[in-house]
């Protein structure tokens, strides 16, 4: 009706003059806020340029508001180099006070708590408005997906979707969650989302199906660690201290990816540098207290067959994510009419790509199994 169509109007109208009227607020300056006692010592650097002239200037993070931290980051006309300065800020009170770190994400989520009761700012839209109240709860929607998605805790869900917020607003980092999560990513997508300047074990793909493919591995190390499935922070620090110089060499190497999980669970294995792969005498030897240990093919991953059926998958590699894609790929197996499963009593291990502070919607996962041809028996007819 004409009068439904009146009120629908003047709401939309409402919707434009709020939106309106934050749009064409200035961004904060970041000037120090009155009352608040400089406890954290962390200071960001800040180059202001004069000619050719760059004059360093520190800023403390306590300086700010949790509104104007929150409006600098959600906002996409803010430059990504000033965005990157406002994340090494909290990357240093991070590393040199963690209590501080915590409190200050702690004052970011009171923020955006504000408004999970308020309909106009916890609504999707379907532009982006330059409304502050509807940027956070582009954030609070998207924190509450991370966290069914993986069990994580505000505070570290929140420290994630701050990092992508580099190079785009609020209103565009949650569309870029919806379309990629709500799609089935293809190999060349998870290839995309493979970290960039990481070594990774090579191979050659022998068969490609539509959710998963056949690869022939060629032979590559690891260190590993054994762990109980609980244990996965300590296995994981115990192979990152090895990497990077907690050996008795004291001799820090390259990352590599992918991190591989084995026997259920029970194993961790970070893959060597490539320059070690021949010759694991070269590479340097764990600390013996460190439960490390250095091992050929894969650390067992290529022990039955170099070839590897994977298949590949986005998101949160939680438990039982990680069970229903291992189940599916021993299904997708056993249906193929080329291949077949060395054991099928064996798990299929889990690879993972990236680093914890990597969103669902960028993550490249995969489980594997050995696989071997199917061998076709010919039978000729007798002659009669």
């Amino acid at each position: 009706s004409s009068k439904m169509q009146q009120t629908l109007l003047a709401s939309l109208a409402l919707v434009c003059i709020a939106s309106l009227c934050e749009a064409f607020l200035p961004l904060p300056t970041f000037s120090r806020v009155a009352n608040v006692q400089v406890t954290r010592q962390t200071c960001l650097p800040k180059l202001r340029m004069s000619g050719k002239v760059a004059e360093q200037v520190k800023i403390d993070l306590t300086s700010y508001s949790k509104e104007e931290f929150l409006r600098k980051m959600m906002s996409s006309r803010t430059p990504a180099a000033e965005k990157k300065d406002l994340l090494d800020s909290l990357r240093r009170l991070r590393e040199t006070n963690e209590a501080d770190y915590m409190g200050f994400l702690k004052e970011l989520l009171q923020e955006i708590d504000g408004v999970k009761d308020q309909q106009f700012a916890m609504t999707r839209w379907p532009v982006p408005l330059p409304s502050y109240r509807t940027k956070l709860g582009c954030l609070r929607r998207m924190m509450s997906r991370m966290n069914e998605e993986s069990q994580s805790t505000n505070e570290r869900s929140l420290a994630v979707i701050l990092r992508q917020l580099m190079d785009k607003g609020a209103w565009f980092l949650e569309q870029e969650a919806i379309e990629r999560s709500g799609k089935e990513a293809s190999m060349e997508e998870m290839l995309s989302r493979t970290p960039e300047g990481l070594e990774t074990p090579s191979y050659d793909v022998l068969a490609s199906r539509s959710t998963w493919e056949v690869r022939q591995y060629e032979e590559f190390t690891v260190c590993s660690t054994n762990m109980s499935p609980a244990e996965g922070f300590r296995g994981f620090n115990a192979l990152a201290n090895y990497i990077f110089g907690g050996n008795q060499e004291s001799k820090k190497m390259a990352m590599t990816t992918p991190v591989i999980n084995s026997q259920n669970g029970a194993k961790m294995s970070f893959v060597m540098p490539s320059s070690f792969w021949k010759d694991t005498s070269q590479a340097p030897k764990p600390n013996p207290e460190s439960g490390v240990v250095l091992e050929g093919q894969g650390g067992g991953f290529m022990k039955e067959s170099p070839m590897m059926a994977v298949m590949w998958f986005g998101g949160i590699a939680n438990k039982d994510k990680v069970e229903k894609m291992r189940a599916a790929l021993k299904e997708k197996v056993k249906e193929d009419g080329e291949w077949e499963l060395v054991d099928e009593q064996e798990t299929p291990v889990l690879m993972q790509y990236n680093d914890p502070f990597q969103p669902p919607w960028k993550r490249r996962n995969e489980v594997a199994a050995a696989v071997r041809r199917k061998v076709k028996v010919e039978v000729e007819a007798a002659a009669v």
